[in-house]
């Protein structure tokens, strides 16, 4: 039973979240204006309200090329930040490993549907040359965990500076809402990895035991809290690199937005962006494909309206796919990617490889 199970989640998984995606889209679009309009104010003033097609044909090639070169430094930053991580580890990859590798997990996370995302990629991919296993795995997770603390923290700051100067009242408390919810996700996630007592009192180890990959978990929570972040550098230097590869993206949308002559403040971008990349994260949809654009009509409409909203949204996606083409040269220059079967087997293949950290 647990194998039929499995067998069909690997079936069906991939295209429900497909078809989620789909649906998000679909819904996202029959709300939009395609065609320019007219709005009548209270006062009786009559305004332009532009459409998508219209708003889509004004967009500046300039503008949208400097965009796709700060998202592509973005990830090259982030491949960075992963690398330092790794050598605190122990795990030394050479400079064009890693960035391959970087832009191979950003291309499987963001354009592949499969049940195997690009960290696992990532991780398995340099697994394979290393005897110790568990410690690529926690470079990947912290690596992850520090991405999602620097959206936050970025978001955090940008918010009073959007409130001094006049941004959308609505748009703040719905970002400072979404601010509260991605710290208590972290800080939920946190609880789990480093607090023993948590985990008991949750019983959360018996039920990780019924999922994939579930007996490393222990493991894994052990490498977890000996990771070497604290040797000379490792933690300032990822904390840097974070903040980075987080504002060439954000700089990244500005760009679009600037090609759109969207007039959002820069303050704005700081605040939602972080935000809609922290939310859509969260594995929906392949990609947070239709999940996405819904947070940017959701946090931009009120100064953009919806149609820029939506054209902003399509064109960042754009723009993302772009930036991340590079993963597919790596892909079809590699190795197959590797299935679920393939990912146990290679991480619980390192009891025989004298892995000291266990069976991961």
């Amino acid at each position: 039973m647990v194998r039929l199970i499995r067998s069909v989640q690997r079936a069906f998984w991939p295209a429900c979240k497909i078809l989620i995606a789909a649906g998000l889209l679909a819904w996202l679009l029959a709300r939009v204006p395609w065609r320019d309009g007219v709005v009548q104010a209270a006062d009786g003033t009559v305004s332009r309200c532009p459409g998508l097609l219209s708003t889509l044909r004004g967009v500046q090639p300039g503008w949208l090329g400097l965009g796709l070169l700060s998202m592509s430094l973005s990830i090259l930053v982030a491949a960075l930040r992963w690398r330092l991580l790794l050598r605190g580890q122990g795990v030394p990859v050479p400079v064009r490993t890693v960035v391959g590798l970087g832009f191979l997990g950003e291309f499987c996370g963001s354009a592949l549907p499969g049940m195997i995302g690009g960290d696992l990629v990532k991780a398995y991919s340099v697994a394979r040359a290393v005897p110790r296993k568990s410690p690529v795995i926690v470079s990947v997770l912290v690596d992850r965990l520090m991405g999602v603390c620097g959206l936050g923290l970025l978001a955090l700051a940008a918010l009073p500076v959007a409130w001094r100067l006049g941004a959308d009242r609505g748009s703040l408390r719905v970002a400072a809402f979404s601010v509260c919810a991605v710290f208590a996700a972290v800080g939920t996630g946190g609880a789990f990895l480093f607090s023993a007592r948590v985990r008991r009192a949750l019983h959360i180890e018996r039920f990780a035991q019924r999922l994939p990959f579930g007996r490393y978990l222990p493991h894994l929570l052990d490498a977890l809290r000996s990771h070497g972040l604290h040797a000379r550098g490792t933690l300032w230097g990822a904390i840097g690199l974070t903040f980075a590869a987080h504002a060439l993206t954000v700089l990244a949308v500005a760009c679009v937005g600037r090609s759109l002559a969207l007039g959002a403040g820069w303050h704005s971008y700081f605040l939602y962006v972080p935000l809609i990349l922290a939310i859509s994260a969260v594995p929906i949809t392949p990609g947070g494909l239709g999940v996405m654009e819904e947070l940017y009509v959701l946090y931009f409409a009120a100064g953009a309206g919806v149609s820029g909203g939506v054209a902003l949204a399509l064109l960042a996606r754009f723009v993302m796919m772009l930036s991340v083409l590079p993963g597919a040269v790596v892909l079809l220059a590699g190795p197959r990617l590797p299935g679920a079967r393939a990912v146990a087997e290679q991480f619980g293949a390192c009891e025989s490889a004298g892995d000291g950290q266990g069976p991961l």
